[in-house]
Order: C-alpha cells, then structure tokens, then sequence
C-alpha cells in the first residue's frame, strides 16, 4: 500500500477539516473513514457556529459526569483527572479558548462557504424562555462571563421576540440575542469538504481498526508498554491497521470522536443526543424559523436544514447500548412549547455519539508517553462533545501546525494535562 504524508482516522467534520487544511498546504493525505456518514457525531449536528454559546455552554456538571463515567470503565487517563485539574478550573482557563477557536470558526466557514459551496447564515442565535423567572436566573448566571469574554448579547422582551421571530410561541417571555452566532448545514460542508478533498486527491479508506506501534509485541499496545518494549521506537507509530491491510505515513491523526481505538486510551466518552427532521404537511403555508433556537428551560436546539431539525439530551452510555425511543417523542412536545411547529411529518430519527471529556474541553495535540513529545508521530484531535462544527477549523490550524513542526495549542487542552 501506498506511504501518505499524514493519514487521518476519522471522516466526521474535525477530519475532514484537518484534511481538507493539510491537502491545501501540499501534504498527501489519506482519510480512515468507513462509508457510513450516519456514524459521525457531525451528521446530526445542529450546526450551530457559536462563539457565545459555545463557552457560555461549557458544562461542570457534565464534565463531571463524564469523569465518574470514564472511572467506572476504568479508563487509565480518566483516572488522572483529579491529578490535572478540576473541571471547574478547567472550564474557567478553558472558556477564553473556546471563544477565541469558535470566532475563528466562525470567520473560516464565513469565508469558505462561497469558496466550497455550503449553506451558511450569520443571523445570531436566540435563547428562548418560557418564564422571565428562568430568563433572569440566565441572566444572572453568564452576565459576568459574558463580559469577561467580550460576548455580546441583548435581552429581548415578548414583544421584541415575535417582532423577530414569528415562529415564537406566545407563551415564552424572553430571550438573549447572541449576535456573535452563526449556523451552517453540517451535511452541507461534509460534502462540499469531502468533494474539495476528492479533486485535492485525498485518498479515502476504510475505518481504522488499531494502531500498531513500533517494536510492539501482541500482548504490549499501549504507549506505555512499547515504551518498555523498546526505548528506541517508543511514541512511534508503525501503521494504522484498516480490514485486511496497513496505512503507512509519516504522521498519524486520530479524530475517531467517542468511538475508542485499540491501542489508545483517551479519556473520551460517548454521550448519545438524539435528533428528529421534522418535513411541514403544508409547506406552502408554514412558517420556517429564521434564526437558529435554543429552547432554554430543555436545551433543545432548532434550526433549520433540508427540513426542520431538532436535537437535545445527554445521556452518557457505550457504543452501541440501546436509545430510549421516549426520547423522541420528548423532542416533539418540548419543541412545540417554544415554537409552532403546525402538521409536521417526521422525516428521520438519529441518534449519535458525543465526544466527552472529563473537563468539558477537546484534546488536541501530539501523544507521548514522557516529556519529549518532538519525536511523536501521533496526534489526537477529539472531545469536542456539542462544538465539533464550532472548533473543527481552528482544530485544523492547530494539527496542520503541528505536522508542520510547530506547536501553536495551548497548554490546556494538550493531551499531556491527561499524562498521555
């Protein structure tokens, strides 16, 4: 098989992305990615580009849960969470990144919507509520975060809301403009990225199924073990192992999202949304939203795709456990408080995987097993739970970087704040 510059496990939008950055610096890249777009946490994404709800959202409680979660499977780098940080530190060093990444996100998809051809919109998001009580306690609660990072926003009445979106129910009495946010149809850019890659002669294989490392026997294939397997080729990566054969290249990512990989412990856990695409019986008739949602009270996101789409929940669990079909029906009738949805026809369920850590903040960067990270092939791009739409371009910046011999991520959402 044929040696690339950089071969890429994973063909959600952080892989495509990195892709689609390294082929237009010159690098000759393979993509492990299988055929199933339905597999990636992107496909049912929102597709919210959110500077101002991308860190206001940052989530202690999940991260949390997520840390207990990952302990319980016994994960070896979740168990060094309370050796990093607490999530809450985390959170607060981590909440300025996250703002500056997804303003960068924002201004890439901004530029290359009319360079690749992808739906976008920058018309602010709305935080809807159904009660001024609910309004204020938010309120309350991001005021000084929103000013510490500079995130504009305006509280806007019953009146003001109708006045801007009609679609509002009459029921809720409030909401926060944030003007800073934007949206993109995720199926969209997936495709005008995957057909970009084609013509850049980026090359797609099938899905990685481990790692092998240099100097690794069978029973030693974690980083540790090959570290005492062989001094000389530790933190090296030999290949990536699709069905039948290896991919061999110079540098090695990983961007699976939750889906594990043997080999490779990361401290990333899956947390299952659910989302419904929502078709009107009359469309001649019906109203569509013009602005992207969130419903305040449940967190539900809304927006607007090939039809209506509606995503919420977090709910922690294994690959492949079973959905609670309930759920569903929960999306529909929490929906219908805040908006009017009239006769709609459901067009499709999906349910996917989240990629959380236990700080609520990515992993980006190169992996080795000491401190010397210069000699490392292998770099990890994951956990970026709800914002993997927001982030995947400055991810991208950030991973082309590197293979290029520089180190531009900031040291709190290195790999090595979890010892790897």
């Amino acid at each position: 098989m044929d040696r690339y510059d950089v071969a890429i496990a994973g063909g959600g939008i952080i892989g495509l992305t990195i892709a689609y950055e390294l082929c237009t610096r010159g690098f000759r890249v393979a993509v492990l990615d299988g055929t199933d777009a339905r597999m990636a946490s992107s496909y049912g994404n929102a597709g919210y580009v959110s500077p101002s709800l991308g860190p206001l959202s940052m989530n202690a409680r999940e991260a949390e849960e997520t840390a207990r979660y990952l302990a319980s499977i016994g994960s070896t780098s979740a168990a060094r969470y309370v050796e990093a940080k607490m999530s809450s530190e985390y959170t607060r060093i981590g909440m300025p990144i996250i703002r500056s990444m997804a303003l960068e996100g924002r201004d890439w998809y901004a530029r290359m919507s009319s360079i690749l051809g992808f739906v976008y919109r920058h018309a602010g998001m709305l935080e809807v509520y159904l009660t001024r009580d609910e309004l204020e306690r938010r309120v309350e609660h991001i005021r000084h975060l929103a000013s510490a990072l500079n995130i504009p926003y305006r509280i806007l009445t019953r009146d003001e809301i109708h006045a801007l979106e009609p679609t509002v129910n009459d029921a809720c009495e409030g909401a926060l403009l944030y003007p800073d946010d934007a949206f993109v149809n995720p199926r969209s850019v997936m495709k005008a990225l995957r057909d970009a890659l084609t013509a850049l002669d980026a090359v797609f294989l099938g899905n990685l199924e481990s790692i092998e490392w240099d100097g690794a026997t069978k029973a030693t294939t974690t980083i540790a073990a090959v570290a005492e397997d062989d001094d000389n080729s530790k933190r090296r990566v030999r290949s990536f192992k699709i069905a039948g054969a290896s991919v061999y290249a110079d540098t090695y990512v990983v961007c699976t999202g939750a889906y594990r990989v043997e080999g490779l412990d990361l401290p990333v856990a899956p947390a299952r949304g659910y989302m419904l695409e929502l078709l009107p019986k009359d469309r001649e008739s019906s109203l569509m939203p013009k602005h992207t949602i969130l419903c305040g009270e449940h967190r539900v996101a809304i927006s607007v795709h090939e039809g209506l789409r509606i995503t919420a929940l977090f709910e922690l669990c294994s690959i492949g456990s079973a959905m609670v079909k309930e759920n569903f029906t929960k999306l529909l009738e929490w929906s219908r408080k805040y908006i009017a949805l009239g006769d709609v026809v459901v067009v499709d369920r999906w349910t996917g995987y989240r990629p959380c850590t236990p700080d609520g903040l990515p992993i980006i960067g190169r992996v080795s097993d000491g401190d010397d990270y210069g000699d490392s092939n292998l770099i990890v791009a994951c956990g970026h739970c709800r914002l993997g739409i927001t982030l995947a371009p400055a991810t991208a910046r950030f991973v082309a970087s590197l293979v290029e011999g520089r180190d531009d991520v900031p040291d709190a959402i290195k790999p090595n704040r979890y010892g790897l």
